[in-house]
């Protein structure tokens, strides 16, 4: 069993680095423990989560839309699966305030959504 603190430490450094493999094997635990670990972290599963703000947020799905997914998480130090999560809201939000007919659909790094 890890403590709470151990897994933090963990998942922080993986962000950081964007090396899970290398970070697992430094904490011992495998992989898939480590995917565990990330989402739970970015979810709600760790008391000292990150919270951000609607504006760091908007900035972020903006260079995503730009410059990609990858190199979006890469230069704010978030994860992709933030980075895909917050282009899903984005999505919903602009799917709900445009007309209908009006759509546009587009495929993001692979992910597909709409955005105005």
């Amino acid at each position: 069993m890890y403590s709470t603190e151990t897994k933090i430490s963990a998942v922080k450094e993986y962000i950081k680095t964007g090396d899970k493999g290398r970070t697992a094997k430094k904490y011992g635990v495998s992989l898939s423990t480590m995917d565990k670990w990330r989402r739970a972290y970015e979810k709600d599963g760790f008391e000292d989560k990150k919270e951000y703000s609607k504006e760091f947020k908007e900035k972020v799905v903006g260079d995503a839309l730009v410059d990609g997914i990858t190199a979006s998480a890469r230069n704010h130090k978030v994860t992709r699966d933030l980075v895909y999560k917050w282009l899903e809201e984005h999505n919903q939000n602009v799917k709900e305030s445009r007309p209908k007919g009006k759509t546009q659909w587009h495929n993001i790094d692979g992910l597909n959504g709409y955005y105005a």
